[in-house]
C-alpha cells in the first residue's frame, strides 16, 4: 500500500494509506478520499466510533455502494475517518477515541458526527470525504471547518453498506474544499439523474427569522453573500419567514422524537445483544431513544406534516432558500456541560429542517464571523440536488 501523508490531526481510524485502488476511470481520476467509519471498505471492519462494535465486527467483504461508486469513477480511498460514537451527536467529541483536531484552532469543536471526514479534508489529508448526515452531521462540520458539505435528497444515494443511525433521516453526504468538487461527486453518487443540471434558480429566498436568531453580526455579514447570489442568479433575493409559530423548537422537537423512535427500531437488536459500552455523551441518547412510544411518534408525525407542507410549497419549482448552516462559528470544546447542551439545542433548530422535510441542502464556506468560518446553507425542493450543486460550483 502507498502511504499518503501523516495524520497529525487525528482524523483517521485507518490511514492515511491506500486502502482501495480505483476500480475504473472517470471524472474522479486522481482524486483521493476517506470514508467515515460507518462505511464498509472491503477488508476492514466498520467500528462506528465504538470499540465494542469494532471488536465484534468482521472485515467487510464488499465496499459500501457509495465507496464503490467513487472507486469506479477513478478515485482512491486513503483512509477511514473517525466519527462520533454511532454517529449520535453534532459535536465532534468521541469519549473513546478523542476528538479530531480542528484545523484552524485545536480548542474548537470540529463538529460531528462526520468530524474525521471534515478534518481530513480541511487538513489536506485527502481531496474529498464521504460522511453521513442525519441531523446535520455533514453540514455542521462543513460550517465549522470552512468546507463545502452536501446533504442530498433522502434516498438519492444508496446507503447499502453504511452503519445506520436513523434510516428515516440517514443520508450519504460529502465534504469538499470547493463547489466544483462537490458537483463532481454528485455526478457520480446521485441516483437516478434528475435531468435538472444546468438550470438556474427561478427564485431566491432568504430566511429572515433564522438570520435574526443567529449570532449577533451574522445578518450583516450575510448581506455581501446575498449580493453575490444575486449577481450569479441574476435575480433579486426575497425575504421570508421559515420557522413559523413556535420558531425552530418545533422542528427540532419533532426531529428528536422521530429520530429516537427510528434509531431504536433500527439498532435495538444489536445493542441489546452486544451491550456495548457507550460513552457518557452518547449513552443517555440511546436511553432516551429506547423510551419513545408509538403514540409520541404518531403525534410527531402529525406535527411534521404541518411543518413540512408550507416549506415544500415555498420551495416549489426551482426556488432556492438561503439560510445559515449554523447559528455561529464552531464553539470551544471546553464549554461547561450546560452551555454545550444549549449550543446543541440551538444548532438543531437550524440543522433539522432539511431532514424533517427530506430536502437537499448544501453548506458553503462563504461567511466569517470573528475570523472563523460559518456556512451559508442553500436549500431546494426534493430531487433538486443538481440545482444546488451547480449553484455551489458557481459561488464557492
Amino acid at each position: 500500500m502507498r502511504e499518503v501523508s501523516s495524520d497529525h490531526h487525528r482524523a483517521l481510524v485507518v490511514g492515511p494509506i491506500e486502502l482501495a485502488a480505483p476500480s475504473g476511470s472517470g471524472p474522479l481520476d486522481g482524486v483521493s478520499f476517506v470514508a467515515k467509519d460507518l462505511f464498509d471498505v472491503a477488508g476492514h471492519p466498520t467500528g462506528a466510533g465504538n470499540p465494542d462494535v469494532l471488536a465484534a465486527a468482521e472485515p467487510a467483504r464488499v465496499h459500501a455502494t457509495a465507496v464503490e461508486r467513487l472507486l469506479a469513477a477513478g478515485a482512491t480511498c486513503v483512509g477511514k475517518a473517525h466519527t462520533v460514537e454511532t454517529a449520535y451527536g453534532l459535536s465532534g467529541v468521541n469519549d473513546h477515541y478523542g476528538t479530531p483536531v480542528h484545523p484552524l484552532d485545536p480548542v474548537l469543536d470540529p463538529g460531528g458526527s462526520s468530524s474525521g471526514s471534515a478534518v481530513a479534508v480541511a487538513a489536506g489529508l485527502c481531496d474529498v470525504a464521504l460522511g453521513t448526515d442525519t441531523a446535520g452531521s455533514v453540514r455542521v462540520p462543513a460550517s465549522y471547518c470552512g468546507l463545502v458539505g452536501f446533504r442530498p435528497t433522502h434516498g438519492r444515494v444508496p446507503v447499502d453498506g453504511v452503519f445506520p443511525l436513523a434510516p428515516r433521516f440517514d443520508t450519504v453526504g460529502w465534504l469538499t474544499r470547493d463547489g466544483a468538487a462537490a458537483r463532481a461527486l454528485g455526478s457520480v453518487l446521485l441516483d437516478p439523474p434528475s435531468g435538472r443540471s444546468g438550470r438556474a434558480p427561478s427564485r431566491v429566498l432568504v430566511a429572515r427569522d433564522l438570520l435574526a436568531a443567529a449570532d449577533r453580526g451574522l445578518a450583516a455579514e450575510m448581506e455581501e453573500v446575498l449580493r453575490r447570489v444575486e449577481q450569479v442568479v441574476q435575480a433579486g433575493v426575497e425575504t421570508v419567514e421559515l420557522w413559523g409559530p413556535g420558531d425552530g423548537d418545533r422542528w427540532a422537537d419533532v426531529f428528536r422524537t422521530l429520530q429516537r423512535h427510528d434509531a431504536w427500531a433500527a439498532n435495538r437488536e444489536w445493542i441489546e445483544r452486544l451491550r456495548p459500552r457507550f460513552g457518557p455523551r452518547v449513552a443517555p441518547r440511546w436511553e432516551e431513544a429506547s423510551q419513545v412510544s408509538d403514540a409520541e411518534r404518531d403525534a410527531a408525525e402529525t406535527t411534521a406534516l404541518e411543518l413540512v407542507g408550507p416549506l415544500h410549497a415555498l420551495l416549489g419549482g426551482d426556488t432556492v432558500l438561503v439560510l445559515p448552516s449554523a447559528p455561529g462559528p464552531a464553539p470551544r470544546l471546553d464549554l461547561p456541560d450546560t452551555e454545550a447542551a444549549t449550543v446543541r439545542s440551538r444548532l438543531m433548530s437550524f440543522s433539522t429542517i432539511a431532514p424533517v422535510a427530506a430536502v437537499p441542502e448544501v453548506s458553503l464556506p462563504l461567511l466569517q464571523l470573528d475570523g472563523l468560518p460559518v456556512g451559508v446553507g442553500l436549500m431546494a425542493s426534493p430531487g433538486n440536488d443538481e440545482l444546488l450543486l451547480d449553484l455551489a460550483a458557481a459561488l464557492a
